[in-house]
């Protein structure tokens, strides 16, 4: 009988360690599953972190933010609610920002006369006649070039003349003739697109080149600052080299696209 109750106890046994095992694993693969959980839900949304909701919830007190009662932490969108409110967001930014950009363009900054509506329309017609003259000779990065060699002599005695700065007739007429240089920016448009292969390349290199023409306005406001006053000696220094560089650029452009699209 003893013996009976021994060999029972003995089954028993390892069944029991099998069973209090697969609990544990059991217990185990719950908590790392709540883990994994938490944290999808704090990468989807950070503020699902008690510690990260308390830190934004006490900022937002102390600095006063306005929307600081709108602030719901457990609030959640579907992927659609999401894709749809980036996409108003991007859209609207986009087209914001553009227009700004738009507004202040370098032609209005320059309208300083008091009849700045025929001067608008002469600036016009010289980018009309640019980009023609580039058409009908079939030539466009060396009619480019023609902009920065106008320009190169004139900012370097803007920036390296003694007299620069000082005798206020000469001065003035250098600044007018390098902001008179001639409007190459539309033969680059032009160039963009008879270089596209197809309508969807050409969309997107024109967004591209007008980016980039954009950016270049940005840099433009900031190249002359008020440390650099009165003489701006940093700033035409700066115009200088960004002009000489244009040119290499544009015959880079040139060779490298020789023999497959038009140049």
């Amino acid at each position: 009988m003893s013996n009976s109750i021994t060999a029972t106890v003995l089954e028993e046994e390892p069944k029991k360690a099998v069973a209090s095992g697969i609990e544990v694993q059991s217990v185990l693969s719950s908590r790392e599953e709540k883990i994994n959980q938490n944290a999808h839900a704090q990468l989807k949304n950070p503020f699902a972190d008690p510690a990260v909701e308390t830190y934004y919830r006490n900022l937002y007190a102390s600095v006063g933010y306005e929307c600081d009662k709108a602030f719901d932490p457990a609030m959640e969108l579907t992927e659609e609610e999401e894709r749809r409110i980036v996409l108003k967001l991007v859209a609207l930014s986009a087209c914001l920002m553009f227009a700004s950009l738009q507004i202040d363009r370098g032609n209005i900054q320059q309208a300083v006369t008091d009849n700045m509506l025929g001067d608008l329309q002469q600036l016009q017609h010289r980018q009309h006649h640019f980009p023609s003259f580039s058409e009908r000779i079939n030539e466009r990065a060396l009619v480019m070039c023609i902009a920065p060699l106008f320009a190169v002599p004139l900012i370097g005695l803007i920036r390296w003349w003694p007299g620069a700065g000082h005798k206020i007739w000469p001065t003035y007429v250098l600044n007018t003739l390098f902001l008179g240089q001639p409007y190459v920016l539309a033969i680059g448009a032009s160039w963009c697109s008879r270089n596209s292969g197809s309508v969807r390349q050409r969309s997107i290199s024109a967004a591209v080149y007008n980016m980039i023409g954009q950016i270049d306005n940005i840099i433009g406001i900031n190249i002359y600052r008020t440390d650099d006053l009165p003489l701006y000696h940093r700033g035409n220094m700066q115009l200088f080299f960004m002009t000489i560089a244009t040119i290499p650029v544009l015959l880079l452009a040139k060779v490298l696209l020789r023999g497959k699209k038009p140049l």
